[in-house]
């Protein structure tokens, strides 16, 4: 694969501002036939051609860099504030400049998402598999957008967000649409909705997974966390999808399962174990090598494996395959499933030749922690091996909660750090060690790798080591650097040292 940190499209030559913000409520403050050829929300980035959207961010303002952005040449700025009028400048006031970052990019990159089949997963746990999945199923040519970064074609890349910026967005659909891709598979964060970054988005389909605590320090508790979700399939988002795609056997999926039914005039397929449920699933059989079940579908029964483990797995591909039946037949679905890579850092096994089977995943909150620890245990013929950190500012309130679930399902239990970011790792074992009975159970060795070392050296033939948090992240955060770190490499390291 060839791999860059961004695609960089081709704009299509100059765009005039009052044709970008035509129909839009908003005030000009200079010249509105000014033309720009690019835009962007980062200082930096401004030129002579720009148009700079001034975002009031979590950590800073962009409105206090509007003189550096003038300085750099830049003539046309977005901003929901009255600025004095500087001249050969134009000011384009409007209310909320997230939702109008959205309108206008997508107007700027001439509508991509309306010349593409667009699936959009959003959920705690199970985006990034999901959307694995629905490329692997699909017949047409797909791009794939999320956490992992992005996939168009044969070009790779890495994203800053697991849902980028509305400019970025725009961009990357343009590219997946002139790539002559026919579908997009992506992920849409919490933070994304709630930010407007998808604002305007064309979806055909929406799927929900779950819901569980995370990023709760953002959103305030739970509740607002289910109300960032919904904006995806009750209209919030400036579009309302063809299809909805809900998890019948998560307490936040039925409630919107309803909402959806009672308000929209959207399609509600569910899913699940739940015998109402649209795709529901029965007699489950795990093995750390191969996983079948029984899928029925208005009374017709499919059987099914796949190279996945867990039960988890298996609600994901029936969310999946749920979507992607839209477009394709069930059976034909369900034999695409057999040959299913997997996804990096989800339950990857590393192979290896000391009989010890050695699992990396993703798995960074309480719920998915308890997810994959609760179908790794009984299928272990010996001791299940936990090594798991709790990332620096973030929810403090899931460390003892991970704690707890790592204790309650392992048998050696090795806590370590994971992006620590601007706190101490020491502070953070503090926290992951606050009220939970048993903690002198658990060994602390800050070093990641130290950590991943002391747990192969520990295993004997027959155990399971589960190396949790960090999954396909090629990092480490800490408040001064981010250094190179493969959860998959320290592993083989080790091994290769035995």
């Amino acid at each position: 694969m060839i791999k860059f940190e961004f695609v960089v499209t081709h704009y299509g030559g100059m765009r005039t501002i009052s044709e970008l913000f035509f129909g839009l409520k908003c005030k000009f403050l200079g010249d509105p036939n000014a033309a720009v050829d690019n835009l962007t929300d980062c200082n930096i980035k401004a030129n002579k051609t720009s148009m700079f959207f001034a975002i009031h961010g979590n950590c800073c303002d962009g409105n206090s860099f509007i003189a550096d952005v003038v300085g750099r040449g830049c003539g046309v700025i977005v901003t929901e504030h009255f600025h004095p009028q500087i001249d050969s400048v134009t000011f384009v006031i409007v209310d909320n400049v997230r939702m109008v970052m959205a309108v206008v990019a997508k107007r700027f990159f001439c509508m991509p998402d309306e010349d593409l089949y667009i699936y959009c997963v959003t959920g705690t746990n199970g985006k990034t598999s999901i959307t694995y999945l629905l490329d692997h199923l699909e017949a047409m040519k797909t791009a794939v957008l999320g956490t992992i970064g992005y996939k168009i074609g044969a070009v790779e890349g890495w994203l800053s967000n697991t849902t980028p910026g509305a400019i970025d967005l725009f961009n990357l659909l343009d590219c997946a649409r002139r790539n002559d891709c026919k579908v997009v598979a992506m992920e849409a964060s919490s933070h994304a909705l709630y930010q407007k970054r998808t604002h305007g988005l064309s979806v055909d389909v929406a799927i929900f997974s779950n819901l569980s605590e995370d990023h709760l320090e953002y959103h305030d508790g739970i509740d607002n966390y289910f109300k960032a979700k919904e904006i995806l399939f009750l209209g919030d988002n400036g579009f309302l999808p063809d299809m909805a795609i809900v998890n019948a056997d998560d307490k936040y999926g039925r409630i919107l399962a309803e909402k959806i039914r009672s308000f929209t005039n959207s399609e509600v397929i569910t899913y699940g174990t739940d015998l109402l449920a649209d795709f529901h699933v029965s007699d489950i059989s795990l093995s750390l090598a191969l996983t079948s079940f029984v899928l029925n579908v208005c009374g017709k029964v499919y059987h099914c494996e796949m190279p996945l483990v867990g039960k988890y797995n298996v609600m994901n591909v029936l969310a999946a395959v749920a979507a992607a039946s839209s477009m394709a037949d069930i059976e034909v679905l369900i034999d695409k499933v057999k040959n299913f890579p997997g996804v990096p850092g989800r339950l990857q096994r590393v192979v290896n030749g000391i009989g010890v089977s050695i699992f990396v995943d993703y798995a960074h909150t309480e719920d998915a922690l308890i997810n994959v620890l609760s179908t790794l245990k009984p299928l272990t013929k010996n001791k299940l091996i936990v090594v798991f950190g709790c990332g620096g500012n973030r929810d403090k309130a899931k460390r003892p909660k991970m704690s707890r679930a790592a204790l309650t399902f392992g048998d050696v239990v090795i806590a370590t750090s994971d992006n620590p970011r601007d706190e101490a790792i020491k502070d953070i074992f503090l926290d992951m060690k606050n009220g939970v009975y048993g903690t002198d159970r658990m060994i602390f060795v800050e070093a990641r790798e130290e950590a991943i070392h002391l747990a192969i050296s520990v295993a004997s033939e027959g155990d399971t080591i589960l190396i949790a948090g960090k999954g396909h992240e090629k990092f480490q955060q800490f408040s001064d650097r981010k250094i190179h770190f493969d959860d998959v490499e320290a592993v083989l390291n080790v091994l290769a040292m035995r």
